[in-house]
């Protein structure tokens, strides 16, 4: 019986050595592959990264100066516009008659004093014959002084409705990328109080971010050790490409926040392309310090006979 078992076993463990594959036997027997790094003294630039937000340099709410209804919206919405553009339009015909108005009243006014001039270049050489009294000329002067002030002020009440005939037409303050108009046309304006749209500055844009106290420090030790040559700021966006323009810091808060611990810092990006946009979340990279002679290795893969 224990004949039987022996030779049992003896076949079983044959058939299981017969039946590995070449390959598996193959790969038993190589060698692994072993990394070799070399050990090298050179500069290791230090980096920070932080969360930071963009924003615009520059925001403008766009409200109009005088009350009207809204006849024309003279831009395509989310577009980028000059400077100087046509962005709304008011119904100026209730501003055109009150200005032709003014003008008709300056005109009465200016009549006016031109017969008060009169009346005293005629006065005068009265006053000097004795034909007349010399309170008639003091009246005549009083009254040409009135009829002065009274041009002067109604002067003014048309220089004012040439301007509200002028705010009838909502110019961009700026060049800049427009959002959704906030009013269809035919919709009532209130003067300064019904906002219109929103317009973005898009050159350049400002990126907004927090560091350490320590960050902070090391940051400064390295601009007094080289104060002519501040490092540039690197922007790494959502897909995690990098910026191509570099940046500077062009704010730094006066005051840490007690609550955080924290500075708050602001960059400066050129946005040639317009690739940026207010309220995007990105990560600033910045040089803090270079460590001089530091150990470094650079892989090297080899293979070495198994031992």
């Amino acid at each position: 019986m224990r004949s039987i078992l022996s030779t049992v076993s003896c076949v079983a463990a044959l058939g299981f050595a017969c039946s590995r594959h070449p390959a598996q036997q193959q790969a038993a027997a190589s060698p692994p592959t072993v990394t070799v790094a070399p050990v090298t003294q050179r500069d290791v630039p230090i980096y920070g990264e932080f969360v930071g937000q963009t924003a615009a340099a520059n925001t403008v709410e766009i409200r109009s100066q005088v009350s009207g209804f809204l006849q024309q919206i003279a831009f395509t919405e989310g577009a980028v516009v000059q400077k100087g553009a046509l962005l709304f339009r008011i119904d100026p015909r209730s501003y055109e008659a009150a200005l032709q108005q003014s003008r008709a009243a300056l005109a009465q006014r200016q009549a006016a004093l031109g017969k008060a001039r009169q009346d005293v270049n005629r006065y005068r050489p009265l006053v000097e014959k004795h034909a007349i009294s010399g309170e008639q000329l003091d009246a005549a002067l009083a009254q040409e002084a009135q009829e002065r002030a009274n041009v002067e002020a109604a002067r003014a009440q048309m220089q004012q409705a040439e301007l509200n005939v002028s705010y009838t037409r909502i110019s961009a303050p700026l060049t800049g990328r427009i959002g959704a108009a906030q009013v269809k046309i035919g919709a009532l304006v209130q003067a300064g109080s019904t906002l219109l749209d929103t317009m973005y500055s898009v050159e350049p844009m400002y990126v907004g971010f927090s560091v350490s106290e320590q960050r902070h420090l090391e940051y400064q030790r390295r601009i007094r050790e080289h104060p002519a040559t501040p490092p540039p700021l690197q922007l790494i966006l959502a897909d995690g490409s990098t910026y191509p323009q570099p940046g500077r810091i062009n704010l730094v808060s006066p005051q840490v926040n007690p609550a955080t611990g924290t500075i708050a810092i602001r960059g400066e990006f050129p946005n040639p392309d317009g690739l940026l946009r207010p309220g995007l979340f990105v990560r600033v990279r910045v040089l803090i310090e270079e460590r001089k002679n530091a150990s470094s290795c650079r892989s090297k893969p080899s293979r070495r006979p198994r031992e």
